[in-house]
């Protein structure tokens, strides 16, 4: 007996080219049957959201701007976890395999200066 997950998961390690687009494996398109009409899919991850247009399987337009806010590297890894209506909660590990809740670059001076993307950091006052 096949049984159907609740909130069914894929993962994407991140390799070159990953900046233009990510393809949804093969395998998940079954999970989206009925999502088809949907053109649009929502990333969450660290309290924010955005809008990605999807394409032939692929997360595309607004995928750069997901990239960029996160502050993609290669050999992150990504796992989605689809919570209906083509949303996606999606965690971030490192090339650790440690979860990282990544920031936009003016979050912490100290961090910065140390090329740390770990949002909760202990260098209070130092918030730009």
């Amino acid at each position: 007996m096949k049984v159907t997950p609740k909130k069914p998961h894929f993962f994407k390690p991140i390799l070159p080219g990953f900046k233009d687009s990510l393809k949804i494996p093969v395998n998940f398109l079954k999970y989206l049957k009925g999502h088809k009409h949907m053109k649009n899919a929502i990333l969450r991850s660290a309290g924010k959201r955005w809008v990605v247009k999807v394409k032939r399987g692929r997360l595309e337009d607004n995928w750069k701007i997901f990239v960029e806010d996160v502050n993609l590297q290669l050999g992150d890894i990504l796992v989605f976890r689809h919570e209906g209506d083509m949303v996606f909660d999606v965690s971030i590990f490192d090339s650790t395999h440690c979860e990282i809740v990544s920031i936009r670059k003016t979050q912490c001076l100290l961090c910065l200066s140390h090329k740390v993307r770990i949002i909760e950091c202990s260098h209070k006052g130092q918030r730009s």
